[in-house]
């Protein structure tokens, strides 16, 4: 997917079936939507969603969450839909072997003060500007590889919460 999404929300049935991209998640999973959807006729066991590490990365995914809330509810019900959660900072040191990843500023902040703590000095820190910034190695261990991304099942409150948020005058049913 390249750029944001649509707020599906509101959009009729004809609109996101002409939506480039939502057009591709219908045509892909193969389940229909609204009241044409069927859980049992989707292609795939899960939908698994990668964004970039940035604002711009949350709302898109909130607005994914937004489109499969309204379009393909039974698919969030069941906890088939998750996101993986891509590192926004690598940091490394020369006293320090392992190479350490933050995924949010709050979590940067938590190992930068751990690491002064520690006295531990020639710190470098590279913010990643988006997936294309990752390197292949990197890419592979956080966010493709099963056994290593760290992973988040998308669930209805999440997709009300993120509504709530976004989309403060829509009341959500």
């Amino acid at each position: 997917m390249q750029g944001k999404p649509m707020n599906a929300l509101r959009s009729t049935r004809r609109t996101i079936e002409g939506n480039e991209l939502f057009a591709a998640v219908i045509d892909a999973l193969g389940s229909g939507v609204e009241d044409y959807f069927h859980l049992d006729t989707i292609r795939f066991e899960r939908v698994v969603l990668l964004f970039d590490p940035d604002a711009d990365g949350i709302h898109c995914g909130a607005l994914m969450m937004m489109f499969f809330y309204r379009w393909m509810r039974p698919l969030l019900e069941s906890g088939r839909v998750s996101v993986v959660r891509a590192p926004m900072f690598e940091i490394s040191a020369r006293r320090y072997k392992d190479t350490l990843l933050a995924y949010g500023e709050e979590h940067y902040r938590v190992i930068r003060e751990q690491l002064d703590a520690k006295g531990i000095e020639g710190i470098k820190i590279n913010r990643f500007r988006g997936l294309a910034s990752l390197n292949e190695d990197t890419l592979r261990k956080t966010c493709l590889h099963p056994d290593t991304r760290a992973v988040s099942e998308m669930t209805i409150h999440d997709a009300e919460e993120a509504i709530r948020v976004f989309c403060p005058n829509l009341s959500v049913s």
